[in-house]
């Protein structure tokens, strides 16, 4: 990692200038998401917010409160700082979770280095691509779907970290990121069932078992969280499935045809395509680190 530090280092100075400059000069609080089901939620818990304001969600009890709380924990020590104001704290808040999305850059990046020795010195698409679609910090800064995002690619760079490791315990650390960035925003349970389907078909099995301890220590985080958040105990995963799926709530904000993704995300992801054609043909050039210079990504569909 220090030899890749000191290689690329212009390239991670410019990335983190980016990624901070991204953090303060970000929508604020023209997001929606991100106030109604993070900020307020902390600001309620700061008895600077009335619970009769609070969005829906809370009183069906189907969101986490581990993101709110992590903030919480924030705004207080900012607070004794005299630090105040709604602004300011949210800005640094966005900035904390943009130098989570800066070090998973690197993290990311840097795991391409094993694949460029076995091709001499040719970056490796899958790892190009990975460090280019994973963004942990879009232009917005939504902190709603930052977070969890950037928590699953670190639990992924991790992963491919830890994957030659005969040990149990270095997937455990897995595992419990993987979980976090559950309880951070539910959807990321697809994207982890997509990483678990793939280690169950190399038949990593040791590994399995170390992701689903971890996970399960993080569930356990998850439900302290909420337990405080709510002030009862509760479990907002199931009662999110029930809600959206089951009672179809989510339907009545609106639905798009089954292509929507496909007429919507291809053009961004083609425009990305192209911007990394030129990485794939240069051996040994700065590849995912140069992916990384830019906090902003192909912007997807905002969606609870």
């Amino acid at each position: 990692m220090r030899r890749y530090l000191v290689e690329h280092g212009w390239v991670w100075s410019l990335s983190a200038a980016l990624h901070l400059l991204t953090a303060i000069l970000s929508f604020g609080f023209h997001q929606r998401d991100e106030m109604a089901q993070v900020l307020e939620w902390v600001e309620y818990k700061r008895q600077a917010f009335p619970i009769g304001d609070l969005a829906w969600e809370f009183e069906g009890r189907i969101r986490p409160w581990f993101q709110p709380g992590l903030y919480f924990a924030l705004f207080r020590a900012l607070d004794s700082v005299g630090l105040e104001g709604p602004l300011l704290l949210a800005m640094c808040a966005r900035i904390a979770t943009s130098a989570l999305g800066f070090v998973t850059s690197l993290s990311l990046a840097a795991r391409r280095r094993p694949c460029e020795a076995r091709s001499k010195g040719a970056p490796h698409p899958r790892f190009v691509l990975g460090a280019r679609v994973v963004r942990p910090l879009r232009a917005r800064a939504d902190l709603l779907r930052e977070l969890a995002g950037s928590l699953f690619a670190l639990g992924l760079a991790l992963l491919l970290r830890s994957l030659g490791a005969r040990a149990v315990k270095p997937m455990l650390l897995v595992g419990f990121t993987f979980g976090l960035a559950f309880q951070a925003r539910y959807q990321t349970a697809l994207m982890i069932a997509g990483v678990l389907l793939w280690l169950l078909l190399e038949k990593k099995h040791r590994a399995l078992v170390g992701l689903a301890a971890g996970g399960g220590a993080a569930l356990i985080v998850g439900a302290l969280f909420d337990r405080w958040g709510y002030g009862e105990w509760t479990f907002p995963p199931l009662e999110y499935f029930r809600v959206n799926l089951i009672e179809g709530k989510a339907a009545s904000f609106g639905t798009d045809p089954w292509w929507f993704y496909l007429a919507d995300g291809s053009p961004r992801l083609h425009r990305s395509e192209r911007s990394s054609r030129c990485w794939w043909s240069r051996p040994g050039s700065a590849g995912p680190s140069m992916s990384c210079l830019s906090p902003r990504g192909p912007s997807s569909s905002s969606t609870s």
